[in-house]
């Protein structure tokens, strides 16, 4: 026992005295509902103010036009299918905002910009460019009907207005951090950045305040879906962009090859009449499976077997001779070489022709008893 307590306290004395702790602070980041949604509070906030709130992770089938739709996309998985429907739903009525998300992706748009490869077809089908702008961050005041609103934006990403189509700006409308226009019936307002929305930010400034007054302005919408976006498009929107050729040619063929083959094959033909069949088919289906699977021996132990059993009826004495005393006596009664009748009494690989040369002689034997 005082080994034991010896051993307990060089261990403690080693972990406390000799290697020591050191205190240090590790960001986890958010848990549970908030790491599955980035927008977790702003979408608590517009239900506190009594509107009805949806979070979908891809566009899918756009709500009433009587609804605000907030949509994350830097435009690299927006199909011409989607900005047709979008476009089509804004001018019917609908209310669409559009964030450029931030983090890794803001990075990478920044890089096509520099080099001249950036698209984003929903901005170029509205006549609109995203450039950059010298600083990285700025506070922004916007006017969206209720009193100057103060965002803040950490990107560089800005938005153009080269033909003056929007109503609404901050400052600058070839250097715009958000830029607002009216399409058809309804509105598209455009944000170079989505951090104010997320959930770090967005109890800073004036962002919920931003959010409520987008889902107010021009009308109250009660419904408001935020669509996190960044997903590639399904099967069925890049085969009907990309591959309805295909499809379609697939399709002539199949029906070609289907109906050469309907044509070919003609009408079932009905099952044969039993008394067309005969037990010698069947003998020899037996016969050709047996050579196939090399069971040759089988098939000549039957006839040998016979010529036994008639030698032991006709010359029962003969059967008391060895092999080569037998194959004897039957060469000169058959006729047949001492070198056949040997072969044909004791062979076991033959090919076909053997085969049939053995059969013959051993019926030769037996008929000559």
């Amino acid at each position: 026992m005082i080994g034991v307590a010896l051993a307990l306290a060089l261990v403690a004395y080693v972990i406390f005295g000799v290697i020591g702790f050191e205190e240090f602070e590790d960001d986890v980041g958010y848990r549970g509902a908030a790491r599955e949604n980035p927008m977790l509070a702003a979408e608590r906030t517009l239900k506190r103010l009594g509107r009805e709130v949806e979070t979908a992770n891809y566009l899918g089938e756009l709500p009433t036009t009587d609804a605000l739709l907030v949509l994350r996309q830097s435009g690299r998985f927006l199909s011409p299918v989607d900005v047709e429907r979008l476009l089509g739903w804004v001018e019917a009525g609908g209310h669409l905002a559009v964030l450029l998300p931030g983090e890794d992706f803001e990075s990478a748009i920044e890089n096509d910009l520099e080099e001249e490869r950036f698209s984003h077809p929903l901005l170029d089908a509205l006549q609109l460019d995203v450039r950059l702008d010298a600083d990285a961050e700025r506070e922004v005041q916007v006017e969206l009907g209720r009193g100057l609103r103060r965002i803040e934006f950490d990107g560089r990403l800005t938005f153009a207005d080269p033909n003056a189509l929007s109503d609404i700006d901050t400052g600058d409308p070839m250097l715009a951090r958000v830029l607002g226009l009216e399409h058809g019936y309804g509105r598209i307002m455009l944000f170079a950045d989505d951090d104010w929305v997320l959930n770090a930010d967005f109890g800073e400034l004036d962002h919920p305040y931003v959010l409520d007054d987008l889902a107010s302005f021009d009308g109250e919408r009660r419904e408001v879906r935020f669509v996190l976006g960044e997903r590639p498009p399904g099967l069925l929107a890049l085969l009907w962009e990309h591959g309805w050729p295909a499809i379609s040619a697939a399709s002539v063929l199949l029906a070609l090859a289907l109906g050469r083959r309907a044509f070919v094959a003609g009408p079932r033909l009905g099952e044969l009449p039993r008394e067309r069949r005969d037990f010698s088919e069947h003998v020899r289906a037996s016969g050709e499976f047996l050579w196939r699977s090399r069971q040759a021996q089988r098939l000549l132990a039957a006839p040998r077997a016979e010529l036994r059993c008639r030698i032991g009826v006709v010359r029962a004495e003969w059967l008391a001779h060895d092999e080569a005393a037998l194959a004897r006596v039957l060469a000169e009664q058959s006729g047949l070489g001492v070198a056949r009748v040997r072969t044909a009494l004791a062979a076991r690989d033959v090919d076909k022709a053997q085969f049939t040369e053995v059969v013959r002689d051993l019926e030769t034997v037996r008929r000559s008893l």
